[in-house]
């Protein structure tokens, strides 16, 4: 029999706690992503993310090769498909226990409980893990026991809870077996079907060795005035540019983390950019804590009730305009165009 972890957006060999515990186990270890063209087109996905994560898929199928591990990529068209393909899988290769890190999106959620509906029936045993944040959702609840939806008082809580914990990232997993081979994911009718684009590879270079060099060198060079040019979009490197790597997972949060800690007994002193950045790692944990605590914001329904009822314009011209570049407002205009470019907007633009 044989463990069975299932890649989502945690594509990365460290720092990964369903494949450290998957190998601790002592059984033989086999991988498994599911590709799902139609849920990327209901959730709004851009080609050039899903370029990315494919990309960083295959990074990781050769990192995992090299432990003695194979990664088994399928094509199914939404998460609905993916219970019956897992359990198909599990069949087939004998797995008795399936490894994964918790998703926390409302039609996420749905699919890993099917999932562990269906693989119980078959007797195989379902470990979800803790992973993608560094205080996992349900620790911080305000004084009434429900979800905080202001930051501040999060934060405070937040840092309670942190300072007491251990958020050590985990090393890369022992080989499990001799190296074995790792050829292309994808096969040219996958490729041919998909008609994925590629992405901007020289701002954007896949893979978790990327991730970690942009990572060093934000921590050696940005990190010490980011409260200081973080505001400032004209300003190159005023901020960390790792949220693509952040968001498929080829980077943890705990990584971060150690960045701004190198000293795991100091945390960074009150207004400094290392301060200033932690708390931009809290503030991506509270969004997800608010889509746990209010899931409709994941069922594109505003967090602010009072909002829903706001009129909209519907012009087609000025929404291209808009996404083009081309309002003749400068500042969004010089937004736009550098997400069209380059894939990627500034935070203060974003906001």
């Amino acid at each position: 029999m044989s463990a069975l972890v299932w890649f989502r957006r945690d594509l990365r060999v460290s720092d990964n706690h369903a494949l450290y515990r998957a190998v601790a186990s002592g059984a033989p270890v086999t991988a498994i992503a599911f590709g799902t063209p139609q849920q990327w087109l209901s959730h709004n996905d851009s080609p050039g993310k899903i370029s990315f994560w494919l990309a960083n898929l295959q990074i990781l199928a050769e990192s995992l090769a090299a432990l003695g591990i194979v990664l088994h990529l399928e094509i199914v068209a939404d998460f609905a498909a993916i219970p019956d393909a897992i359990s198909s899988f599990a069949i087939k290769h004998s797995c008795n226990a399936l490894y994964f890190n918790r998703e926390y999106e409302s039609n996420e959620q749905q699919r890993d409980d099917a999932v562990s509906r269906l693989l119980a029936r078959q007797k195989v045993k379902v470990i979800a893990f803790a992973d993608r944040l560094l205080i996992e959702p349900g620790r911080l609840l305000t004084g009434s026991g429900g979800y905080y939806t202001v930051f501040a008082p999060f934060k405070r809580s937040w840092l309670g809870v942190a300072k007491i914990s251990d958020l050590s990232p985990l090393p890369v997993p022992v080989a499990v077996a001799a190296p074995v081979k790792s050829g292309p994911l994808l096969t040219a009718e996958m490729k041919a079907e998909m008609q994925l684009p590629g992405w901007r590879s020289d701002l954007w270079p896949a893979g978790e060795a990327a991730a970690q060099k942009r990572l060093a060198d934000f921590a050696g060079t940005g990190l010490a005035k980011y409260h200081e040019l973080r505001d400032f979009p004209a300003i190159a490197g005023g901020t960390s540019l790792l949220s693509p790597w952040l968001a498929c997972g080829a980077l943890s949060p705990r990584q971060c983390l150690s960045a701004v800690r190198p000293d795991d007994n100091k945390w960074p002193a009150e207004g400094s950019g290392g301060e200033a950045w932690l708390s931009e790692l809290i503030w991506r944990d509270f969004y997800t804590h608010v889509v746990v605590g209010f899931p409709r914001v994941s069922h594109s329904q505003p967090f602010q009730k009072k909002t829903a009822g706001l009129p909209w314009r519907d012009d087609e011209r000025d929404l291209q305009a808009w996404q083009s570049g081309q309002t003749g407002y400068p500042i969004v205009d010089a937004a736009m165009r550098q997400l069209n470019l380059t894939g990627w907007m500034h935070n203060r633009l974003r906001m």
